[in-house]
């Protein structure tokens, strides 16, 4: 309710960037409390401000509101962008979703979790430019008819 009396006037791209930004700070305050190696081995090493247990789930509640604004974005421009073919493109996105998250899946016990992050950061630029520019084209071609 709060998020939608506030953007209703805006553009879906004003949320994705919104949800890119909550993500962000989800990832630093990840890396701030949870051991470097923690995803490699189990250990009792140090973070950089120490666990502690309230932070993580605080970064579980940013990570899934972050990942509801995105995915009910994205799902609203796929239903927008396709009236009449809208099976074919909600079925191209889960198959690109199931991929990326086998990869993820891959490699998650090997990377350590700095670079896991990184990860994270670098695909959600060009993700977030990428659904703005398409957002911005969708919206000039309906405003033609």
């Amino acid at each position: 309710m709060l998020i939608s009396k506030r953007f209703h006037k805006k553009n879906k791209d004003t949320l994705v960037i919104v949800g890119m930004l909550v993500h962000f700070t989800a990832f630093y305050l990840i890396y701030l409390n949870i051991p470097s190696l923690s995803s490699t081995t189990p250990n009792d090493g140090l973070s950089f401000i120490g666990p502690n247990p309230y932070l993580a789930l605080f970064c579980t509640v940013l990570l899934g509101v972050g990942d509801a604004i995105w995915t009910n974005q994205l799902m609203s421009y796929l239903g927008c962008a396709f009236p009449y073919d809208c099976v074919s493109a909600f079925a191209v996105y889960q198959f690109w979703t199931a991929i990326t998250n086998s990869g993820s899946f891959g490699y998650s016990t090997r990377l350590e979790l700095p670079y896991q992050l990184l990860i994270l950061v670098i695909t959600a630029v060009p993700a977030a430019a990428g659904f703005c520019l398409a957002e911005w084209g969708s919206s000039r071609n309906f405003q033609n008819f």
